[in-house]
């Protein structure tokens, strides 16, 4: 079963009285990268990814926090070193989320701004752009959001990242459900749009066939409680 997890920022007053204690629970080299940020909003969003990944590591697999050791492969995607567990982070807006699994999985989270259909002319397939545009005009940005956080979300799984064209497969529906669909194959690979909150779209992809559709919150300002266990 694929779980999901989510962590909303906390106001920026909040966050700023327990900046140091938030980062004292991570390695320096983080550190320095989160305090290099200068708006409050973005080193927010990397530090609760780093503290939720970590978290959920820990919780899973019993190692402590310090002797967590987190690689990236060539194309950025997370693993720990020598441990069956799979997961992947992604943030937007207010939110930072998760998912855990034991097979690869993909996870994006996208805050719903407006309709891109320039966008999707450039990086969606025909056959995506044509069903975009063959929606009713107030439907077309939050199906846009969904064939995004879809896409990404596979590209993730599969640990490609954007070195994969986001042409060079299709989200189509079959039988009610979002199917990836290269060159007219559909792949084995699960995916579902996971309900978070109201202008935002969420999507998860994964190996293993269930995909929890429930999410686990975490709250911000319980982190050093949490780790200070771990």
């Amino acid at each position: 079963m694929v779980e999901i997890y989510a962590t909303k920022i906390l106001p920026a007053e909040e966050y700023l009285a327990m900046k140091d204690d938030l980062l004292s629970i991570l390695p320096e080299p983080s550190g320095r990268k989160i305090n290099a940020f200068f708006r409050t909003s973005d080193a927010q969003r990397s530090l609760f990814g780093e503290l939720l990944v970590r978290r959920l590591v820990c919780e899973k697999l019993g190692i402590p926090n310090r002797d967590l050791a987190i690689s990236f492969e060539e194309k950025g995607k997370p693993f720990v070193m020598g441990y069956p567990v799979h997961f992947n982070m992604s943030h937007s807006g207010v939110w930072v989320v998760a998912a855990v699994a034991s097979a690869p999985v993909g996870i994006d989270i996208e805050q719903m701004k407006r309709s891109r259909l320039e966008v999707a002319r450039r990086f969606f397939t025909e056959t995506e752009y044509v069903d975009l545009m063959n929606r009713p005009e107030p439907d077309r940005t939050e199906y846009f959001y969904t064939l995004w956080t879809l896409k990404e979300s596979y590209l993730k799984a599969v640990g490609r990242g954007l070195t994969l064209p986001l042409n060079s497969f299709t989200v189509r529906i079959q039988h009610g459900e979002y199917r990836i669909d290269i060159n007219g194959n559909f792949v084995t690979m699960n995916t579902r749009i996971i309900p978070l909150e109201n202008g935002y779209k969420m999507a998860v992809c994964a190996s293993e066939p269930q995909i929890s559709q429930n999410v686990t919150l975490l709250p911000a300002d319980r982190y050093p409680e949490v780790f200070n266990k771990l």
